[in-house]
């Protein structure tokens, strides 16, 4: 079985409500999945946050809450890729 990135969009950037030097956002990702004779498509919403200093640009605040979704997708990704179960045999 493989994971493949097949889009990655980051949006609803906005500070934290309550905590000062927070940002949060949402990272869409389109994760494929490729099986023996099968292909699956994932649509997952990974909210995400970055402690920032004050003054860091948009682009400094974007890298870093991309970075926070690679990581958690790649523990995901691991995660499936451990406790993936055999192709479905056609019946």
């Amino acid at each position: 079985m493989t994971f493949e990135i097949k889009e990655c969009t980051l949006g609803d950037v906005a500070p934290h409500a309550t905590i000062r030097g927070r940002t949060k956002g949402n990272v869409k990702v389109r994760l494929q999945e490729t099986q023996p004779g099968s292909t699956f498509d994932h649509n997952l919403t990974l909210r995400v946050w970055a402690d920032v200093v004050d003054g860091a640009s948009a682009s400094e605040i974007r890298t870093q809450l991309l970075a926070k979704a690679a990581h958690i997708l790649n523990r995901t990704v691991a995660v499936a890729e451990r406790v993936a179960l055999p192709p479905r045999r056609p019946t």
